[in-house]
């Protein structure tokens, strides 16, 4: 049986008025307060526009409830664009708010799992695959993307969700305040959990915070081509076979 999700859309009369353009809904619960009050009025009767049919969401941790920070798709607005992440397809796809047409599709390497961020005239969002990304809001072209694994460590991958991600995943969604964008990356304080500020226009950093890490066990690495696929540490029980298997879902 096919699942998917729809993605309903309905619209506010965006053009009547004179021309007057809904406000935009740029960030996760639209600002970096998280307020998720937005300064539109919306008017008596809504009509749906269009629907567009999405995979369904394959979360992280779909069976705990408190961490369901994915259990659905969280789309935002800039102008007359709408940009859905997907942590099934691992990409972000730009749609036209008054058709719901695809303008264009940026593909990473790993699930996008977080609101993206739409400032000025471009697009950021973070990835499972270690990444952060901008992009250009009207074309989907790769303007700069940054590492958010610790300084000086070389990438790694393990199995998460039946896809090979980084050792350190962006999970710390993006968010933007004064023309300075924050997002985190790593989610096991052993190898360390980094948060970074960039300069959004420029992408270089402006600092970096990260936590104290231990060294990782040589019997968790396997060489694996030109990557290595890390086991993560609570594997260490069932490689010394001294207790059962304790590997997360990630």
């Amino acid at each position: 049986m096919l699942r998917c999700t729809v993605l309903a859309v309905v619209l506010v009369s965006l053009w009547t008025g004179g021309g007057v353009r809904a406000a935009d809904w740029p960030q996760f619960r639209h600002d970096a307060a998280r307020s998720a009050a937005s300064p539109e009025e919306l008017p008596a009767e809504l009509h749906l526009q269009w629907v567009r049919p999405l995979p369904a969401p394959r979360p992280a941790f779909p069976g705990e409830v408190r961490l369901r920070f994915d259990a659905t798709y969280e789309p935002v607005v800039l102008g007359q664009t709408m940009f859905v992440p997907s942590m099934v397809t691992g990409g972000v796809m730009a749609l036209d708010t008054a058709t719901g047409n695809v303008r264009w599709e940026y593909l990473t390497e790993g699930p996008v799992r977080f609101a993206p961020v739409a400032w000025q005239d471009r697009v950021y969002f973070a990835s499972d695959d270690g990444h952060l990304y901008c992009v250009e809001a009207a074309s989907g072209n790769l303007v700069w993307k940054f590492s958010g694994r610790p300084p000086g460590r070389g990438d790694r991958q393990l199995l998460g969700s039946g896809r090979l991600i980084s050792l350190w995943p962006a999970r710390g969604g993006p968010v933007i305040q004064d023309g300075v964008l924050y997002f985190a990356a790593g989610i096991w304080s052993t190898y360390g959990v980094c948060v970074h500020a960039l300069d959004a226009a420029t992408g270089k950093p402006i600092f970096s915070v990260r936590t104290a890490s231990t060294a990782m066990p040589a019997a968790t690495a396997v060489a694996a081509s030109a990557s290595s696929v890390i086991r993560p540490p609570c594997l260490r029980n069932r490689l010394k076979n001294t207790g059962p298997d304790c590997s997360p879902t990630v």
